[in-house]
């Protein structure tokens, strides 16, 4: 398991995966820091590294924090009193590392299963025959070399109009194409559900009121009965064998805030589950704005352990269950404890492998430019869902201003942003997708000479 020497002198050692450093983009180094916090016990634990495995990862800072005797008192600060614990105790910085063992001599004999509401294959209907389509996801993109390498099997929404065809009884099918070694499993949503549970309760009220957007969160009760409807259906269609002691489930997102505890109900509290919540965690003042901010949070803590992008969305999190829970929050162990149960809190930072992207050959750049009708020598990229998280529009403002105060590279430069349409349905991203090409052809119409254009928006996947 990777368990560390214990320096001397010391009573307790408390895992403590503050921050992942120097790290490549990729996502296993995570996945196996994930794993250990499943894995190990932290109040049996001497300690532990969390190792990076495959996929370019070189070496994963690790700190482990030390917990003095009975004597030890923190010095407390005047502004967070409750917080000083976890940053002023010494840590420890191990000074040297461990070979990279991969997912699966991590996991051992334990089975992994994801649930998420992205698929990571979707079929789809194309000119008479069946297309196989890969998802701009950046979730997908880093989770599924999880279980190229470990094995498992994916749970997700099936959205794709032949997915019924392509699967066997169980609604099920073996990925990937070319060389199958995990399942997929689809759960079929009526428009009704999807409507209510993706399009609105998710990515209407939770996903702009966790990004602190300025785009207003909207919270309708049917949204939040179609909410709780999908989590539970999507607790009910994860199989049994997946909810043994052997099996570490991994909840992903805001999409099944509720799912967790749903799944240690019915496992009877014998898998182990994280629920890792990709996108921000506001204040708690903020997160109060959702009705039903209660019911998520209990919701959440059915998991063994919470993840989130960085520390500071950690201590919102924690702020936010002591406002509103009645529950024990633990700033030195940073955990929630509601009843009998423990959820840890962490922070396992995410990126994906980088290693497929190349330089391209001379000819290949000339045909791309031709395609798209380049005809600067400078070129720059972007590549995002078409949301407005992302900033696309001040991206564009921000080329207009650089040929307002450059006029030199007028001709020379063009920008070219590859948007994929996302959530279409919702008022928000249809305002967003006219506005960014008025934007664009503001740009394009100030600047432009001939053929020439600064910025191409191309809006596809």
């Amino acid at each position: 398991m990777g368990i560390a020497t214990v320096p001397p002198g010391m009573k307790k050692v408390h895992l403590a995966l503050m921050r992942v450093s120097n790290l490549p983009a990729g996502s296993n180094a995570r996945a196996n820091s994930i794993a250990r916090a499943l894995l190990i016990p932290c109040r049996a634990a001497a300690g532990a590294l969390a190792q990076s495995a495959g996929m370019g990862i070189r070496w994963v800072s690790h700190r482990l924090r030390r917990i003095a005797p009975k004597k030890y008192s923190a010095k407390k600060t005047e502004n967070h009193p409750k917080k000083s614990n976890a940053r002023s105790i010494e840590h420890i910085k191990t000074g040297f590392s461990l070979p990279s063992p991969n997912i699966r001599q991590v996991l051992g004999r334990k089975k992994v299963t994801i649930i998420a509401n992205r698929e990571p294959y979707i079929h789809m209907h194309k000119g008479g025959g069946i297309e196989l389509l890969r998802p701009a996801s950046g979730l997908v993109t880093a989770l599924e070399p999880i279980l190229r390498s470990s094995g498992g099997l994916w749970v997700a929404h099936g959205s794709g109009s032949a997915d019924r065809e392509t699967v066997d009884k169980n609604s099920e099918i073996n990925v990937p194409p070319e060389n199958p070694n995990y399942r997929l499993k689809r759960v079929w949503l009526t428009e009704d559900q999807e409507r209510g549970y993706y399009y609105g309760f998710s990515n209407e009220g939770l996903w702009p009121l966790c990004h602190l957007a300025h785009t207003r969160p909207n919270f309708r009760l049917s949204d939040w009965q179609q909410y709780g409807a999908v989590n539970q259906k999507f607790c009910e269609e994860t199989p049994q064998d997946a909810l043994h002691e052997d099996s570490i489930i991994l909840v992903q997102d805001y999409h099944f805030a509720l799912l967790p505890r749903m799944l240690r109900i019915r496992s009877q509290s014998r898998a182990r589950i994280g629920l890792f919540w990709h996108i921000p965690w506001p204040n708690p003042e903020a997160f109060g704005i959702c009705p039903w901010a209660s019911e998520l949070l209990n919701g959440m803590l059915g998991a063994h352990v919470v993840s989130f992008q960085t520390q500071y969305h950690c201590n919102n999190f924690l702020e936010t269950c002591d406002r509103y829970l009645e529950a024990r929050v633990d700033w030195d162990r940073f955990s929630v404890t509601m009843g009998s149960h423990e959820t840890l809190v962490r922070a396992f930072p995410i990126g994906i492998d980088t290693s497929p992207v190349r330089s391209i050959s001379e000819k290949e750049r000339s045909e791309l430019k031709i395609k798209y009708g380049i005809e600067a020598s400078i070129i720059g990229v972007g590549v995002d869902r078409l949301d407005y998280t992302k900033g696309l529009i001040e991206r564009a403002e921000a080329i207009e201003r650089f040929l307002e105060k450059n006029p030199n590279y007028v001709g020379k430069f063009s920008f070219i942003q590859v948007g994929s349409p996302t959530r279409t349905q919702i008022p928000a991203y249809q305002n967003l997708g006219a506005q960014l090409e008025r934007t664009v052809d503001r740009i394009n119409s100030r600047f432009g000479q001939g053929s020439y254009r600064p910025f191409i928006l191309l809006a596809q996947h």
